[in-house]
């Protein structure tokens, strides 16, 4: 997908997804961020650990970190989970950081690791489009507990 049209739809989409921090938080939390895989405060930027492109996650405390730019467009809208093994074999990142990162989101999330890797799976397996966010834009991690609940 060309980058304009890349951004517009992630824009557009993220109008619909949850969106608790304010552009002034992000500004002042990115002050004194570090990568959260490598420890480096050289060229950081937020990064969704749900893509919003998949129509799920959005922009709030269980979903964003800080990572390196170039960290930050090789995993682009991979399922973060996939994109570590890939980015292990390189000795690019600590992995324990890693253990550290998702461990954190999992239970900023209220879940076990575990739980949070499923959810997370549940995300990239059930994308949702724009139409169906407007049409029911519950947060995911909702639409997931809902599921379990039903389908332990």
């Amino acid at each position: 997908m060309e980058p304009k049209r890349y951004t517009r739809k992630r824009n557009e989409l993220l109008n619909y997804l949850p969106r608790t921090l304010t552009a002034e938080q992000i500004t002042e939390a990115k002050k004194k961020a570090v990568c959260a895989l490598t420890g480096s405060a050289d060229d950081v930027t937020l990064d969704h650990f749900i893509p919003l492109e998949w129509g799920h996650g959005g922009e709030y405390i269980g979903n964003i970190y800080f990572i390196q730019r170039k960290l930050n467009a090789s995993k682009s809208n991979w399922n973060p989970f996939k994109w570590i093994k890939k980015l292990a074999l390189t000795g690019h990142v600590d992995m324990k950081r890693w253990d550290q990162l998702v461990l954190s989101l999992a239970a900023q999330n209220g879940l076990n690791v575990k739980e949070f890797r499923r959810f997370v799976n549940w995300c990239e397996k059930n994308k949702r489009s724009k139409d169906q966010l407007m049409a029911d834009n519950r947060p995911s991690l909702e639409l997931w507990m809902k599921l379990q609940n039903h389908h332990p």
